[in-house]
């Protein structure tokens, strides 16, 4: 089967997905073997600011906007002091999630089910679960 040249050669519908994939696979071979750039963020990671605060690039600019304005479509921000800021934010994140975790423990042994239990807690601060039950197992005021 001769197969066409993937850049140069047309794309007709009725080549077929085998023919697409073929295609595919002759761009990607150079590029792979070449290196053509695919290793490059992990060349010198300690130059990109999410792998100093020590999480995903995808998250990174997720949290980015908490942290920074936008200013004709681009975020203006002084690196540092998003990092610094940032890596605060997620301390205080994981300094909480211990807090939480046993408020749960707390409520599921006074007699709440799992999702009574979450749901209680997103709406309570976690200092409330010693004095929570639920309304069937209520202890009862003498």
């Amino acid at each position: 089967m001769d197969v066409p040249d993937p850049i140069v050669g047309s794309r007709d519908s009725a080549d077929g997905a085998f023919v697409a994939r073929i295609r595919t696979e002759q761009v990607q071979r150079p590029l792979i073997e070449h290196g053509g750039g695919l290793r490059r963020k992990g060349e010198a990671p300690e130059r990109y600011p999410w792998t100093q605060v020590g999480i995903s690039e995808r998250r990174y600019y997720k949290l980015l906007p908490l942290f920074a304005q936008k200013v004709n479509g681009r975020y203006e921000y002084e690196l540092d002091d998003v990092v610094t800021r940032m890596k605060a934010r997620l301390n205080r994140a994981d300094d909480a999630r211990p807090v939480r975790a046993a408020a749960l423990d707390v409520l599921r042994s006074h007699g709440f089910n799992e999702e009574a239990a979450r749901k209680w807690r997103q709406r309570h601060r976690p200092e409330q679960a010693v004095d929570a039950w639920p309304r069937s197992r209520r202890p009862q005021e003498l």
